[in-house]
């Protein structure tokens, strides 16, 4: 069910003839004093500065970066103003932020709190990829590895959970022994082993690589609801990561996953336990159907804290660090730490770098509710709530706090998700769009976007910065309930009850450029006629993983010409061509889409193609093959759609005339090593066809590369 929106009422329609406030900045508006304070140390940074008071967000992280001295490295940073109340995070400019609002006056002195940003960016998802089959029954666990969005564990009410290859669509291991439904699972934050809770009672604990079980964990008298591994950076060198589980039964248990025995039962809820966390400073938090939040002691299992507010089933709780306890030593790069030690520093260093507020680590937790309400509680402090949150019409189902901690979204059966402060616990903004109620939600690493799934059969993407749905995402033919984003951004997965998932798609450039300056034509032809690298272009876009599904290659107008008319259009492939005036191209080509309407499609929007190709079951990759317009539309307005660039790189002894040209931005894109590109070719069985470097034909010498977004 996609979002349709609604025609404007008759309020709106008055209201948009209304005149408008344009927010014109004073051009008489004084210098300001500010400076800068880190928000996890404390420490400033330059001293006191004056700077203008219509200083836009943009030039204050251009000044900081020139104080710090990484102006050669940038690094992206969101500002706020320290008040005696909270801070308020500065938008587009200072005028606008602070001294419009009235918060402060150009004579007073401002403390700019920076946080750095995510040091990548977030591909917007926009379209569902093939529909991924295996499982017999619905789906109710999915989670990407912590260091890769190759690998996917599912749980489903077939008693079983599979490990999936992500990249070739296919099942790589399926784990069997549960029998009853896999309620839960979660990969151990080292990416080396899954835990698998069930209906059944009992917690398997799997082999990441090979699929072997490792052990069973039998102790709890009821299914598993939840279970969560032990932070890296807190197990001891030699050991391996313990695991806490939830059950039915009210209690709690913190597994040794070497030995597969109980070391500890945590006895003191008196209904089922819905989630337990274990977060990062040696506590472990429970939610429970009996009302209550109870806080452990990770050492020896002793109840610190009880914490009573809600009035009803607590269903979910939420760490300020579950992102970075998640991906433990990794980060966005994925590099494996050399040893236990290394790896300790590195989990220790992403975890402080969220927990630190003011110099000092602070874990914040917020829990959701029946009640319909949240609340957010710092347990270190108090056993008093900060903040309860308050907006939703019916029960809270699922809550999560962004990776850096700044925000809360909360999933709700009034078919709603809500933006709240993670800081403070203020509202923010209602995320509308979803026609039943919302089950998860997932955010992307760098925090600028929220996935949601529902009842409804979508997800939906949404803009955190402008507080608007991005795109909406059918596919799915029945309720979705679980949604996860990989910690490298590049994948969504989604699964529910028509039991299949979905992963996000592949579009990819194909293109032969003339080194140093990219040239890829002159007066509409290729100045070249390599016969291995038409062949590499011809295998790459013609094979597939899955011999059931064919690539798409999309195209300009002059680009289909330009291939001779005897291999037009390319076989064994969906071709679109691109066009301004279909109408025109259409009688031009009458005979040619008579002859080969299955294969040949003419269309005006390109957007709109790579929209309805993603949602076709039977295409498995899109590829643009020019001309020069096409590609370098795509590469200004719309990159983030874009997986992979296959670049052959042509030199000459001499230079050649060139008038079309390929503009690659190496800010974004860097070249992947020989061996990724060989494994790339293996999944399409042509890792042994080519040469890739040194390849000379005549007075020309070619390499074949392959280019992703850094």
């Amino acid at each position: 069910m996609a979002t349709l929106i609604p025609p404007p009422s008759k309020r709106q329609k008055k209201d948009a003839q209304q005149a408008r406030e344009v927010d014109l900045i004073p051009t008489d508006l004084p210098n300001v004093l500010i400076k800068f304070q880190a928000s996890d140390t404390g420490e400033s940074v330059g001293g006191s500065i004056r700077v203008p008071g219509a200083i836009t967000e943009k030039q204050l992280e251009e000044l900081l970066n020139e104080l710090s001295g990484t102006a050669d490295d940038p690094i992206p940073y969101t500002f706020s103003l320290e008040t005696d109340k909270d801070l308020v995070d500065i938008r587009d400019n200072l005028y606008t932020s602070v001294l419009k609002p009235g918060l402060k006056t150009t004579e007073d002195f401002m403390t700019l709190v920076y946080t750095p940003r995510a040091v990548f960016k977030v591909k917007p998802v926009t379209r569902a990829s093939a529909t991924i089959t295996g499982h017999g029954a619905t789906i109710l666990a999915a989670q990407f590895a912590p260091n890769t969005s190759n690998k996917l564990v599912t749980g489903a009410g077939d008693s079983t959970a599979r490990i999936w290859d992500c990249n070739t669509q296919t099942i790589q291991k399926t784990l069997n022994g549960h029998s009853n439904w896999v309620l839960c699972a979660q990969w151990s934050p080292r990416g080396d082993v899954i835990a698998t809770g069930s209906m059944d009672s009992t917690i398997r604990l799997w082999d990441a690589n090979n699929g072997n079980c490792l052990g069973t964990l039998i102790g709890h008298t009821k299914w598993i609801s939840y279970l969560s591994w032990e932070p890296v950076h807190m197990v001891e060198p030699g050991n391996k990561p313990r695991l806490v589980s939830a059950s039915k039964d009210g209690s709690i248990k913190i597994w040794d996953t070497g030995t597969m025995h109980c070391i500890m039962t945590m006895s003191g809820h008196s209904s089922s336990v819905s989630c337990v966390k274990w977060g990062g400073m040696g506590l472990i938090y429970s939610a429970s159907h009996d009302k209550t939040i109870r806080v452990w002691d990770a050492k020896d299992g002793k109840c610190l804290q009880v914490l009573k507010a809600h009035a009803h089933w607590v269903n979910h709780l939420a760490l300020s660090t579950d992102y970075s306890l998640r991906v433990g030593a990794f980060d966005y790069k994925s590099e494996e730490p050399k040893n236990e030690k290394e790896e300790q520093e590195k989990a220790k260093k992403i975890f402080e770098k969220v927990a630190k507020i003011g110099g000092k680590l602070v874990e914040r937790l917020v829990t959701a509710s029946d009640d319909f309400t949240m609340f957010l509680w710092e347990p270190s402090k108090s056993n008093k709530p900060l903040c309860r949150m308050t907006g939703h019409q019916k029960l809270v189902n699922h809550v999560s706090f962004s990776p850096d901690g700044r925000y809360v979204a909360s999933a709700s059966f009034d078919n709603s998700i809500k933006l709240w402060d993670g800081r403070d616990g203020k509202f923010i903004a209602t995320f509308r769009g979803h026609v039943a109620p919302v089950y998860q939600t997932s955010w992307s690493s760098d925090c600028r976007l929220l996935v949601s799934c529902s009842k409804d059969t979508t997800l939906k993407v949404w803009d955190v910065r402008t507080r608007k749905l991005m795109s909406d995402l059918p596919g799915h033919q029945d309720e979705i309930y679980t949604v996860d984003w990989s910690v490298d951004g590049k994948r969504v997965a989604s699964g529910g009850k028509d039991k299949s998932f979905i992963t996000s798609p592949k579009v990819s450039f194909i293109v032969a450029a003339l080194l140093p300056e990219l040239g890829i034509g002159y007066n509409g032809q290729l100045p070249w006629s390599l016969k291995q690298e038409m062949k590499y272009f011809r295998k790459v876009t013609t094979a597939t993983v899955d011999p059931k599904k064919k690539n798409a290659v999309v195209m300009g107008r002059k680009t289909y010409y330009s291939i001779p008319q005897k291999f037009r259009p390319l076989k064994n492939r969906l071709n679109i061509v691109l066009t301004r005036n279909i109408t025109k191209l259409q009688e031009e080509m009458k005979e040619e889409l008579a002859a080969n309407g299955d294969i040949l499609r003419l269309s005006n929007s390109l957007k709109h193609t790579l929209e309805s190709l993603t949602e076709a079951d039977q295409i498995e990759e899109i590829f643009i093959i020019g001309g020069a317009e096409v590609y370098n539309q795509l590469m200004a307005q719309n990159h983030d759609l874009i997986d992979t660039i296959y670049l052959t790189e042509i030199t000459h002894n001499n230079k050649l005339d060139m008038d079309a040209f390929f503009k690659l931005d190496t800010d974004l894109w860097k070249k992947c090593d020989q061996q990724e590109l060989t494994n790339r070719l293996r999944l399409k069985g042509l890792h042994e066809e080519f040469q890739l470097a040194d390849n000379q034909q005549n007075e020309f010498t070619f390499h074949f590369t392959m280019w992703e977004k850094k």
